[in-house]
């Protein structure tokens, strides 16, 4: 799932002072639903930020639910949950 950290102005190639957003600098907890069948779960951060890398997180499995520390936004960044039965 891509996590973006939207644009402080107007959307849709409107932005024209081009203003980013202030970054999310602390960790924040995302909580994902196991599918039903699935018994575990590993997660992953694909970043561009500030060089291209894969990064494996720590995921606690709570019942049916993964939660996953994630640290930090500047811009955009992608978490990969990957579920096995």
């Amino acid at each position: 799932m891509p996590l973006i950290n939207p644009p402080l102005t107007e959307r849709f190639r409107r932005n024209k002072t081009g203003e980013m957003p202030p970054p999310v600098k602390e960790a924040f907890e995302i909580r994902v639903k196991f599918p039903e069948g699935f018994k575990s779960a590993k997660a992953t951060m694909l970043t561009w930020e500030p060089t291209v890398e894969s990064k494996p997180l720590v995921l606690k499995k709570d019942g049916d639910v993964a939660s996953i520390q994630f640290p930090g936004l500047d811009l955009c960044r992608t978490l990969v949950v990957e579920f096995a039965k």
